[in-house]
């Protein structure tokens, strides 16, 4: 009998960390749910007891209503150009300073990389203002590289970098310089290939960040020509506070972008996200 209890534990366990995952995964799902079904209902089934779970017929039209009545395509295509441009430079710059702090000896290297640990530790809030202050000074407000220039360091990036980078053999660096290979070559042709995982994790983090972000580009943005998605929404919203169906369908288009970048990169993602957790 002990023997069958100590047997009927483990899948004990397993079988109750499967239905609290269930559990957990539906919770997090139905607000998405909801927000697709409120996006294809029209006002009054939006507002009706009990609520309507399959609208029939679909109302579609409040997608087309929503891109005409803002100018949502345009704020659309700003988060477009700013979240691609800034993933590809914080990407790139992170490797780089993660190849720095892992492969390379200088005065200072400790000091400096607990700096930028550091930083992580900063609400984003508190540096709102002397980040606006300084674009303003340089007349760099309500410019698309408001947007930019903030996103393309990223402390965390330059972190995990490094775990990977440490990774990879001294001896595999080595035998490049012995074939003639410059530092710059020995970056893009020996490093990078062996961190795939790891820039496919951090492009789909900064990505989703910057997609995301709110707080800056309302501060930084006043020209509804440059403004992106998210501060587009929040205006919408304002002007159209009674129709939450339009605002669900906005949200949702607004969500699109960021199910298919992690749908794109989802295995390099996972395998990046946890090799991390496995480097020393």
């Amino acid at each position: 009998m002990e023997r069958q209890a100590q047997k009927a534990d483990p899948l004990l366990v397993k079988v109750s960390a499967y239905i609290i995952l269930i559990v957990g995964g539906i919770t997090m799902l139905i607000p998405f749910l909801w927000m697709i079904i409120s996006s294809l209902q029209s006002r009054a089934q939006l507002y009706q007891i009990p609520p309507v779970w399959f609208p029939v017929p679909p109302r579609w039209a409040n997608y087309t209503e929503v891109w005409v009545s803002i100018n949502f395509a345009r704020y659309f295509l700003n988060s477009c150009i700013v979240s691609s441009i800034v993933t590809v430079s914080a990407v790139l710059i992170s490797a780089m300073g993660g190849f720095s702090f892992a492969k390379y000896d200088f005065p200072g290297k400790r000091a400096l990389f607990l700096y930028f640990i550091a930083t992580l530790m900063i609400p984003y809030q508190v540096t709102l203002i002397p980040l606006f202050l300084i674009f303003r000074y340089l007349g760099l407000l309500d410019t698309y590289m408001a947007m930019i220039l903030p996103g393309m360091t990223s402390a965390f990036g330059i972190f995990m970098m490094r775990q990977f980078i440490t990774n990879i053999p001294e001896d595999l660096l080595d035998s490049a310089r012995i074939d003639g290979a410059r530092e710059a070559g020995i970056f893009w042709r020996v490093v990078l290939p062996n961190i795939k995982p790891a820039l496919s994790a951090l492009a789909v983090f900064v990505f989703v960040g910057i997609w995301n972000d709110f707080i800056w580009p309302l501060v930084a943005i006043s020209s509804d020509e440059l403004k992106p998605i998210q501060v587009g929404l929040a205006s919408f919203v304002q002007q159209h506070s009674a129709s939450w169906h339009l605002v669900m369908a906005g949200a949702t288009c607004a969500l699109v972008p960021v199910i298919l970048v992690f749908l794109l990169f989802q295995r390099q993602f996972v395998a990046g996200v946890v090799l991390t957790g496995m480097k020393e």
